[in-house]
C-alpha cells in the first residue's frame, strides 16, 4: 500500500469567494476563527475593529486588500481543514507545506501552537502595516517572495523535521516518491492552487492528487446541500 502525504498548499486558496463561502460552513473552521477573533481582540483591545468572519465573506477587492490578513486566515482556515481532516483519517506518513511566511504546517505537525500562529503573525506584530488597506493594485506585490517547501515525517509517535535535499517542491516529491512509497497527495485546501508546473511534476511522478474536502462525504454533502 503506497504512502500518504499531506500538502499544505500556499497563500492563495481563498482568493476565489465560492471557497471562502465555502470554508466558513465547516465547524471546525469556524470554531478556530472564534479562537483567533477572540486573540486579536485580546491583543488590539479598543483599536480592533477586526471582524473576521466578515472578512472573509467580503468582496475579492476587500479580501484581496489586505495581504496580510488575508495570508493569516489561509492558515487559520488550514488548521480548522486539518482537523476536520485527522479525526476520522489515518495519519499521514509525510506532511508538506511552504517553510516561509506564515503556515499552518507547523501547528497541525504539533511543533507551533494555534495562538502561537495568531499572536506572531504579521498582523499583529507592531511594526506591521496590515492594518491599513494597500492602494488597489499594490496588494498582489505585498510580501512576495520566493517559494520554499518543507515538511515533516511521522516516526514513532510524532511528526519530525525532515532534512530534505532541496527546498524546491518537485525535488521533496521525488525524493518521498523514490525513497518512502508515497503515492497519494492529499491536498488540505480548501482549494488546490498549485501552478501548472507543479501539478505537470505531481502527474510526472505518477501521485493521485486528492482534496481533503472530497474525501470527507458528510462535509461534501453538507457543503452542497
Amino acid at each position: 500500500m503506497q504512502g500518504v502525504c499531506l500538502i499544505f498548499a500556499g497563500r492563495r486558496g481563498l482568493d476565489e469567494a465560492s471557497a471562502r463561502w465555502m470554508s466558513a460552513r465547516i465547524p471546525q473552521v469556524s470554531q478556530k476563527i472564534k479562537r483567533a477573533q477572540s486573540l486579536i481582540d485580546e491583543v488590539l483591545g479598543d483599536q480592533s475593529s477586526v471582524d473576521l468572519l466578515s472578512y472573509l465573506l467580503s468582496s475579492d477587492q476587500e479580501f484581496l486588500g489586505h495581504p496580510s490578513l488575508r495570508v493569516l486566515m489561509g492558515a487559520v482556515v488550514q488548521v480548522g481543514l486539518f482537523e476536520r481532516f485527522i479525526a476520522s483519517r489515518p495519519r499521514p506518513e509525510f506532511m508538506l507545506g511552504k517553510t516561509n511566511g506564515i503556515s499552518a504546517l507547523e501547528v497541525c505537525a504539533g511543533k507551533k501552537s494555534f495562538d502561537e500562529l495568531v499572536l506572531k503573525s504579521d498582523f499583529l506584530q507592531p511594526s506591521s502595516t496590515a492594518h491599513s488597506q494597500p492602494p488597489l493594485g499594490e496588494a498582489s506585490l505585498v510580501g512576495l517572495q520566493l517559494e520554499e517547501y518543507g515538511g515533516f515525517q511521522w516516526l514513532r509517535d510524532s511528526f519530525e523535521a525532515v532534512d530534505f535535499a532541496s527546498k524546491d517542491l518537485y525535488s521533496i516529491l521525488a525524493e518521498i516518491r523514490e525513497n518512502n512509497f508515497v503515492g497519494q497527495l492529499i491536498n488540505i485546501g480548501p482549494s488546490i492552487e498549485f501552478r501548472k508546473k507543479e501539478m505537470a511534476s505531481m502527474e510526472f511522478l505518477e501521485f493521485t492528487m486528492m482534496n481533503s474536502i472530497e474525501l470527507d462525504p458528510i462535509l461534501s454533502s453538507f457543503l452542497s446541500a
